[in-house]
């Protein structure tokens, strides 16, 4: 009954909204709500998924255009999203439409679009799987995740052009391999993240080191992950967010005061402050993992598959960065190797500064 409270007064916002009111998903996210024998969807679909709608070719749909090519968008998503059992494909029906422009300009073309419908799900959810193939033109439009929903039961399904079919509640290997590609996405997309490997292995020195540093980082963002995840730790991310800014604040303090010196910061003393703020990286990672819906006997291959991809991303960043200063390191003199090292430090610095103030503002 909830179940079906909740996908009416989804319906009713999309029958009334005004293009201001119809942001009802976040973008490149959707949810498939399972009740008896049937799925309740609601997907957020990049504009860019249907180019015969976009008439002037801005990567957009404006009103007009949304109203001439609203019955080829509705068999576009009744084309494009099906749940596949043993008796065959069944597509979306009652299909209904609405378009989600930016929040800053409610009335310019939209970015989105919002589809709901409801497919008929005759099989056992053990044995469906969802099929999805709308995805946009650019990188970041190119992903869709799903929250997929039966009762307690929850699963994010993540999609992409070359993973297309995902099965509704997958096994635990199937788990762990989704798991390992979101932590390489999640530490290649999460800049913070990123410039805090940058200011670390700017003072690191040599491929041993590096690796140190790397695994160390691994390490204790795994164990706030796994604490966080299992219900031991709980930590609100209006802390945990301005603490990640401060790390990188910290690492670029520290590396600057040790370069005006001209001394090395003992080794020991880096991998322990490396592991420090990995505690603390590792509680925003569980933040964003528990805002997509973990099941109890998912916990284990998650986490583990989590954190190998991120030290995958990260081995992959740090072999890049380290062999691209190799190779411009021979070209530079010592004060240009220096200058670079200032660059890197005021770059990490600026940024954390920046978002440390922001995210304590809220």
């Amino acid at each position: 009954m909830r179940a079906a409270t909740s996908w009416a007064l989804a319906l009713a916002v999309t029958l009334g909204a005004s293009p201001a009111r119809a942001h009802l998903m976040v973008a490149q996210h959707g949810t498939l709500n399972l009740v008896g024998d049937g799925a309740f969807m609601v997907l957020s679909l990049p504009a860019t998924a249907f180019p015969g709608a976009d008439d002037d070719h801005d990567g957009r749909i404006a009103p007009a255009e949304f109203e001439r090519h609203y019955r080829d968008v509705a068999a576009s998503v009744s084309g494009g999203v099906a749940l596949v059992d043993a008796a065959g494909s069944h597509a979306p029906e009652g299909i209904l439409l609405s378009l989600s422009p930016d929040d800053a300009t409610p009335d310019a073309p939209a970015p989105q679009i919002v589809a709901l419908g409801r497919i008929a799900h005759p099989g056992s959810d053990a044995a469906t799987t969802l099929r999805v193939g709308l995805f946009g033109t650019d990188v970041a439009t190119r992903t869709l995740e799903v929250l997929v929903t039966r009762g307690d039961r929850r699963r994010v399904l993540v999609f992409a052009p070359e993973d297309r079919e995902r099965p509704l509640f997958p096994t635990p290997g199937t788990v762990l391999r989704d798991a390992v590609r979101r932590g390489v996405g999640h530490i290649l997309a999460g800049y913070d993240h990123l410039l805090f490997i940058g200011v670390t292995l700017a003072g690191a020195g040599s491929w041993r080191r590096v690796f140190l540093a790397l695994t160390c980082f691994t390490a204790g963002h795994a164990v706030t992950l796994a604490l966080s995840l299992f219900g031991r730790v709980a930590v609100a991310s209006s802390v945990v967010e301005p603490a990640i800014a401060a790390t990188l604040v910290g690492m670029a303090l520290l590396d600057g005061v040790a370069q005006a010196r001209k001394v090395d910061v003992d080794a020991r003393l880096r991998l322990a402050l490396v592991f420090g703020c990995a505690l603390i990286h590792g509680l925003g990672f569980a933040g964003a993992l528990r805002d997509l819906g973990v099941e109890p006997g998912d916990r284990w291959p998650l986490v583990a598959g989590f954190n190998l991809g991120i030290e995958l991303g990260q081995l992959a960043v740090g072999a890049t960065a380290l062999s691209l200063a190799w190779a411009l390191g021979r070209r530079m003199s010592t004060a240009q190797r220096a200058g670079a090292r200032q660059a890197v430090r005021g770059v990490v610095l600026v940024a954390g500064c920046a978002w440390l103030v922001a995210r304590l503002r809220g």
